[in-house]
């Protein structure tokens, strides 16, 4: 005998449906009578109208802010794209020109001018990933101040 099995304690017998000699008698069946629903009264319903239309108009106005915050992370992913591209194709024209640069003279020429170019096109870019920011910012904003703005600035002790 193994170590497990001498450490097993029998269990006792239990009498199960088939083993049992007894005949079962029917219970009888206990019909549970559902209570009839309570309504809230007339009351309750009507001070609760206020605060489910201003729930759906917190809903309105959080998904008109979002899909302004959507429209406004897309122009900035486009914008950002379009920088890129602007910038990798100046760096091209740059390569090309220092390949074809014969004199030292031509080479820094070329570099200043990719440097003039590259920081215009990095300026003017910024600019606008600025005013798309500003733009997002206040569209974002504008659907929850004009439904709640009123409400939102009243003291709380007046």
């Amino acid at each position: 005998m193994s170590q497990s099995e001498s450490k097993r304690v029998p269990r006792p017998a239990t009498a199960t449906r088939e083993t049992t000699t007894e005949a079962a008698s029917p219970t009888p069946a206990m019909e549970i009578e559902a209570p009839p629903p309570q309504l809230p009264p007339p009351a309750a319903i009507k001070a609760a109208e206020p605060a489910a239309v201003f729930g759906t108009e917190l809903f309105a106005a959080f998904t008109d802010s979002q899909a302004a915050l959507a429209r406004g992370a897309e122009a900035m992913t486009d914008e950002v794209a379009a920088l890129v591209r602007d910038s990798l194709s100046l760096a091209t024209e740059n390569a090309t020109a220092m390949l074809r640069a014969r004199t030292w003279t031509d080479a820094i020429e070329a570099n200043l001018g990719f440097a003039r170019k590259s920081f215009d096109t990095a300026l003017a870019g910024s600019a606008k990933v600025t005013e798309i920011g500003i733009k997002t910012a206040s569209d974002a904003i504008h659907p929850l101040v004009s439904r709640f703005g009123e409400t939102w600035w009243i003291p709380r002790g007046a």
